[in-house]
């Protein structure tokens, strides 16, 4: 369902309106329509320094996740909260150079260490005395026997495949020698610099802990930048009357919050008209804002519902309608009863620990697995397993359906979730047109619903009483009066006949393509089950014959598998129910979407 809107027009003089308007953000009911903030304050410095804190809040936290024991302190970390942010900015570069240069170190320092211990000074004494060493490196493998006597050349190390050697005169080209950088400074010198650049690094870290600590204060800054945006957006959208004498606050507001708002209205002590939004016109209503309200099984599928588009203002709020689909469509992909379960319980155990926000989430796991296990086991599948051939579950074996059957259920959910987003398509519209408009796709409905019976009496073995075959050739012959000579009420009858020829030619290919669509919820619970058949049958041929390694194995492929193949389940099992959603039965509804969310000028806390 859509929450029903009051519009609501309040009259203010100039100099009382920043002061409501502060008010009225304080207060957090009315919309006031401001569109998208991050759009119209681009130019904004709150909306500069709000995306620099939103910045800053998540490198915070993942921050501290890779840090989790690190201490903070700092002794500089500003009041203000503009301040902070770049501060904090400033200490996340200053702890990424310096531990870049840490790494550099090291890294030169491993380079050297394969020379040992030295003394520079000799080293510069025998340059100057006019002996010039070079440094360089062969694979050892190529590294001759007897080379410190035959040439002129003094091992130092062999490390990584090669050796290291230090040479004072030129040697044999077939050497193929790989010069090396001359040490720079002796691993005394480097240990110095190492302990160096460990303490910056650790210094610098522990002021992006401290940051870290108090990530907070960046939401809480991001919140006011964000409160501040909104209130500039707002003062600058409102229009003006009388040259500015005169300001006019245009919004909307839930009915369940109108004893709430006019008591706050009237203690404001200002002028105000108020309408319901249903009474405006109709190119009026695509500018009311939409709330949705729905039971508390249904409202477990709204993310769904905004995951495609919310519902116009006048449209029917197709949340409730689709979700018992949803969930039956979803079992049917699934196809295994143990993999359901599995959803089950996971969703059941994880809801006490996860946040609150989480938990609708994890409860409609719950019923998407419950689903699962009801269709697994009408397929007869428990983690691969064919309960078919187990002899203890022979009594049950009459409520398993075969393939043949499966693939049945699925074409007749299929033309019952079609021939009702059909019938939904004539609420709506009778809902946004008016009943006349609705008598075309009323009669496409009648049609198609009766003409069922009778093609089955024609088709099967099936005998009709009398009554109800004539019932049936009524109903038909007013849906064929309905859409052929009354399909569009605006236009004459000749015109409205053509119009019926062309809708039936596209009613029939598209119910065929829609229906036809179904068939994949029957496929994609039979893969899953083989699937998971072919895992078991692995297990079994692949684990060997050596006790305790058998059985290691065995779980392992078990483990591997039926991961991998819950995986493309799930997957499958959304996204097709979601396309069978979004697609055949949105379209056969006559969804048009296009709401506008409900988003109250509100301090954000």
């Amino acid at each position: 369902m859509i929450e029903p809107m009051l519009k609501y027009e309040i009259l203010l003089f100039h100099q009382d309106f920043e002061p409501f308007l502060k008010a009225l953000q304080a207060k957090g009911l009315l919309d006031l329509s401001l569109g998208d903030l991050a759009v119209k304050g681009t130019q904004a410095e709150d909306y500069r320094q709000g995306v620099r804190a939103e910045r800053l809040e998540r490198a915070l936290k993942d921050w501290r996740r890779l840090h989790a024991d690190t201490a903070g302190a700092a002794a500089d970390y500003p009041e203000d909260e503009i301040a902070r942010i770049a501060w904090a900015e400033e200490a996340i570069e200053q702890a990424r150079k310096s531990a870049e240069q840490e790494t550099a170190l090291w890294q030169a320092a491993e380079k050297e260490a394969v020379w040992g211990a030295y003394d520079p000074a000799v080293l510069a004494g025998l340059v100057q005395a006019g002996l010039t060493l070079h440094f360089g490196s062969v694979p050892a493998k190529t590294w001759p026997a007897g080379a410190e006597t035959a040439y002129p050349v003094a091992a130092v190390a062999q490390a990584g495949g090669r050796v290291y050697f230090v040479y004072w005169d030129e040697l044999p080209a077939e050497w193929r020698v790989q010069e090396e950088a001359a040490p720079t400074q002796s691993p005394a010198e480097w240990a110095v610099r190492l302990e160096a650049a460990w303490r910056q690094k650790a210094k610098d870290e522990a002021r992006v802990a401290y940051a870290a600590d108090r990530v907070a204060d960046f939401g809480l800054a991001r919140k006011h930048c964000w409160n501040r945006l909104a209130y500039q957006v707002a003062r600058t959208d409102i229009r003006a009357e009388a040259e500015g004498n005169l300001r006019v606050v245009e919004g909307y507001l839930p009915v369940k919050d109108q004893a709430e708002f006019e008591a706050f209205l009237q203690a404001e002590g200002v002028f105000y008209q108020r309408q319901a939004a249903k009474e405006l016109p109709a190119e009026a209503q695509a500018d009311v804002p939409v709330l949705l309200k729905n039971n508390a099984y249904a409202r477990l599928f709204e993310p769904i519902t905004k995951l495609f588009a919310l519902p116009g203002y006048r449209e029917l709020d197709l949340t409730p309608l689709f979700a018992p689909f949803f969930m039956m469509f979803f079992g049917f992909c699934m196809g295994d009863a143990g993999y359901g379960l599995l959803f089950v319980l996971s969703g059941f155990l994880l809801r006490k620990k996860v946040k609150p926000a989480m938990r609708p989430i994890l409860s409609l796991v719950c019923y998407l697995g419950a689903a699962a296990v009801v269709f697994g086991m009408l397929s007869g599948t428990f983690f691969g397993v064919s309960l078919v051939n187990i002899p203890a579950l022979k009594r049950f074996h009459a409520y398993i359906l075969d393939q043949d059957q499966l693939m049945m259920l699925s074409l007749v959910l299929g033309a019952i979730q079609i021939l009702f987003g059909m019938l939904v398509n004539v609420f709506n519209v009778a809902r946004q047109r008016g009943f006349k408009y609705a008598v075309g796709p009323l009669g496409w409905w009648l049609i198609l619903l009766f003409a069922i019976p009778l093609v089955a009496e024609r088709m099967t073995a099936l005998t009709l009483p009398a009554f109800v075959r004539y019932a049936c050739y009524g109903f038909v012959g007013a849906g064929i009066i309905g859409a052929f000579f009354y399909n569009n009420p605006d236009k004459p009858v000749w015109m409205n006949v053509g119009s019926g020829l062309w809708a039936s030619y596209n009613t029939a290919t598209g119910l065929v393509g829609d229906l036809l669509s179904y068939i994949r919820l029957f496929a994609l619970g039979l893969t899953g089950g083989i699937l998971g058949g072919v895992f078991n049958d692995l297990a079994v041929q692949m684990s060997g014959s050596i006790p305790v390694v058998k059985q290691l194995v065995m779980i392992l492929i078990l483990l591997f598998g039926h991961g991998l193949n819950i995986a493309l389940c799930a997957l499958g099992s959304v996204v097709h129910p979601l396309r069978l959603t979004f697609v055949e039965f949105y379209k056969n509804a006559g969804f048009t979407g296009g709401g506008r969310p409900y988003e109250a000028f509100k301090v954000e806390e």
